[in-house]
């Protein structure tokens, strides 16, 4: 059931409503229900696949905290981390560890071309969607009680509601235990301005994903499908346009799950603060996907400083695993690793670039140095996303290959410039109004406005919708990871 669909809208107002009739542990109950409704409906195996991790993580968590012998503490964390680290292993990356095994053998000639690896065996295994987003969450709960900094869940439907909450289940955000089960605490009553603002917010997501996202993926599709024709500038326009894309779409899913949380009386993480207005690529990288960099950060960059790591190296082994978190592909392990590297460039140059401006740019507004530098972080992702998007490394080589054919400037690959042209300004007016505020902040410019203004706002984003959205339903790009 995707979020971009009429089936989503149908269903959450039966949540909703139901949600706001019922009181009590009914009401718990009743959206446990509707999250474990909405994840089954992709296929109903899955329920059983986050019912088995929930259980376990329950019982561990409860048993960590029992328990005053270390060696227990210890078997307890490690059979939660085993099961949710092995159930993921299995499903996203024993395949790619296969068939990197098998060309690694037959380079050397220990295995013959004939002997197929074990991905073949594994062709018709379904990944999971949001199986990355929350085993994640799980192994932060778990790991958070062993370190004592969390109290565990005893109410089973509480925890399982944590896990499972339907907004936020299949592509995050990878919320915390900290913030999440304390909410549950509330009386949640009826508050027609917080469901208009959560209403609202969704509307802004929706607009993204299927005007933005879905619009600029068709030029993506094309010129990526046949780089050689469409070679030089197209290519480098749907090197752009494919950036926007990504952070169109994740950013559509991120506050539509925010909205319909805060309709229901929720907060979520918020996943991104404006990244692409970021003036370096640290920042931007502080501002992307925030949930799942602070999660690598806690988890996994932290500890490894603390057991004496030197943190350039403790950074790059943080970005190779956030690749491969992405996807089991080495474009992915790749793409992380030199998105390292280039933050570990900007952070080892950093003086010696601050006394070059002042020597020899001093001249140079600071606003316009800082958009600058901006717009060079923005194209080093850009450029690095093509190994994103391509289905290998060779494909990707191949794509770079081609973009220096710049003889003939024309970027009209759809044959229709209004096409092109409705591309740029979706880029231009989103952009614009992510400067004013932030992406889960924009209905705030119209909401604050009067009621005939407000209505007119309403009237002509129904327009833009039916007019210039695509009606595809396509999913949305990170349900894959």
């Amino acid at each position: 059931m995707l979020f971009n669909t009429f089936p989503f809208l149908a269903y959450f107002a039966v949540v909703v409503v139901g949600y706001f009739i019922l009181r009590g542990r009914l009401r718990l109950w009743w959206l446990l229900g509707a999250s474990y409704y909405f994840y089954m409906s992709w296929e109903p195996w899955l329920g059983i696949l986050l019912l088995v991790s929930t259980v376990v993580d329950y019982w561990c968590g409860i048993g960590i905290a029992a328990s005053r012998e270390e060696p227990v503490r210890r078997r307890l964390l490690w059979t939660s981390l085993g099961l949710n680290l092995g159930i993921l292993f299995v499903f996203k990356y024993l395949g790619f560890f296969s068939e990197s095994l098998y060309e690694l053998l037959r380079s050397v000639g220990a295995m013959g071309p004939d002997e197929a690896p074990l991905e073949g065996a594994l062709g018709g295994v379904i990944l999971p969607i949001g199986l990355s987003f929350y085993t994640f969450q799980t192994l932060s709960y778990t790991i958070e009680v062993y370190r004592g900094r969390l109290e565990p869940e005893r109410d089973f439907s509480r925890y399982a509601l944590f896990v499972a909450f339907f907004p936020q289940l299949v592509a995050g955000p990878i919320e915390r235990a900290t913030r999440f089960l304390p909410q549950l605490d509330r009386d949640i009553t009826f508050d027609v301005e917080r469901v208009r603002m959560g209403l609202a917010i969704m509307a802004w997501g929706f607009f993204l994903k299927v005007v933005g996202a879905d619009r600029l993926g068709v030029y993506v599709d094309a010129v990526y499908q046949d780089p050689v024709t469409y070679a030089g500038w197209p290519q480098i326009a749907a090197m752009y346009f494919f950036l926007f894309q990504i952070y169109f779409d994740f950013v559509g899913y991120s506050i539509i799950a925010l909205g319909a949380a805060k309709v229901l009386g929720f907060d979520l993480m918020v996943n991104f603060d404006r990244p692409l207005w970021a003036s370096n690529t640290g920042e931007m990288w502080r501002r992307w996907h925030i949930s799942l960099m602070s999660w690598l950060r806690d988890y996994i960059f932290r500890p490894l400083v603390r057991r004496r790591m030197r943190p350039i190296r403790a950074l790059l082994i943080v970005f190779a695993l956030s690749g491969l978190w992405h996807g089991a592909n080495w474009t992915f392990v790749i793409w992380g690793t030199l998105n390292g590297v280039v933050l570990v460039v900007e952070r080892q140059t950093g003086r010696w670039r601050a006394g070059i401006r002042k020597r020899f740019l001093g001249f140079v507004p600071d606003r316009l140095a800082a958009f600058c530098m901006g717009f060079l972080g923005v194209s080093i992702l850009a450029f690095l996303l093509i190994l994103f998007r391509s289905p290998s490394v060779g494909a990707a080589l191949g794509f770079v290959a081609q973009m220096p054919r710049l003889d003939v400037f024309w970027l009209d690959v759809l044959g229709d410039r209004v096409e092109l042209l409705l591309c740029l300004g979706v880029i231009a007016f989103a952009q614009l109004a992510h400067w004013f505020r932030p992406e889960h902040r924009v209905p705030e410019l119209v909401l604050d406005r009067p009621r005939p203004v407000r209505w007119a706002v309403y009237l002509g984003y129904a327009l833009v919708i039916v007019l210039f959205g695509i009606a595809r339903k396509e999913p949305f790009i990170y349900f894959q990871f």
